[in-house]
């Protein structure tokens, strides 16, 4: 649409992980990339409003999508699947004048229309779009790092349009910019398990399965998705593992490659701890 970007944070970073919301925030603004803050409401999550009222769900959507247009924005958001969610209702009303028509009827109601004019992406794939142009002062060399893109940056693919929902290669090119080793390994697909967070027994399975085979392997996990970040560093211990796999967030990556410190990334917030990573600044430090 424009150059102005509005930034969509998401209910999941805003009331729990703000510290991702500040690092991305830094991120974006030592890469000089400017956003605007619109009163965007939640998103909301096809899974869990789609499934129970896809009417309300495509008409809450439009009016986030409408409240861009009005500020002449497109919309940069921090969460898989807040992008899923503008990404497919983008999709639906642009492809069916009858849902366009009728959730313009709606918007009406508020002093609002929506003209399908609002481009979405996830940071994540700015970040890729920018990847040659990338500021790295920091080479990380010594890091093993394996990637987690999360369910809804792929699926359904036809729609969200960012990478091979069965081969997934862009975040690992991404993270090589910074140079780090890119771990790929067999479940690198497989859901977190954040959907299924409330049957501990079935989330130990499928957060064990994903982690297991990375063991001795990676450093670390990085993920673009909020939802896999908070199953990772917050509820691994879960899955009665005998190791903790740390997950860093896309943007606190790419930020420490770009040149900002951990503090300046939030890395203190994150409850697993990357040695190998702290041993960079260390030895850093060390040679000074």
């Amino acid at each position: 649409m424009t150059e102005n970007l509005a930034l969509f944070v998401g209910c999941v970073i805003s009331e729990i992980l703000p510290e991702l919301e500040l690092a991305s925030r830094r991120l974006l603004a030592k890469l000089g990339i400017k956003t605007i803050d619109l009163n965007f409401g939640c998103c909301p999550s096809k899974q869990v409003v789609a499934a129970l009222d896809y009417e309300n769900w495509l008409l809450i959507a439009a009016k986030n999508l409408a409240m861009a247009e009005e500020a002449k924005a497109d919309i940069i958001s921090l969460c898989n699947g807040c992008t899923q969610t503008l990404k497919e209702a983008n999709y639906a009303l642009s492809n069916d004048p009858e849902k366009l028509k009728w959730a313009n009827t709606r918007l009406k109601g508020i002093g609002r229309s929506y003209n399908l004019k609002v481009k979405v992406r996830h940071v994540a794939e700015l970040l890729y779009e920018m990847r040659d142009k990338l500021p790295i002062e920091k080479k990380l060399y010594s890091l093993r790092l394996a990637t987690q893109p999360g369910c809804h940056l792929l699926r359904p693919s036809s729609i969200i349009r960012f990478d091979n929902d069965a081969d997934p290669r862009k975040l690992d090119e991404l993270i090589s910019i910074t140079g780090a080793e890119v771990i790929d390994y067999s479940t690198k697909t497989i859901c977190c398990g954040a959907a299924l967070v409330h049957d501990k027994e079935a989330f130990s399975r499928l957060t064990r399965d994903k982690l297991e085979c990375l063991k001795g392997k990676a450093d670390a996990l990085v993920t673009a998705c909020p939802d896999c970040f908070l199953t990772f560093d917050h509820l691994q211990g879960i899955a009665g593992l005998d190791f903790k796999m740390p997950v860093l967030f896309i943007t606190q990556l790419i930020g420490i490659a770009a040149g900002l410190n951990l503090e300046e990334v939030c890395y203190k917030a994150n409850h697993i701890k990357v040695p190998a990573l702290e041993g960079i600044y260390k030895e850093n430090a060390s040679s000074r």
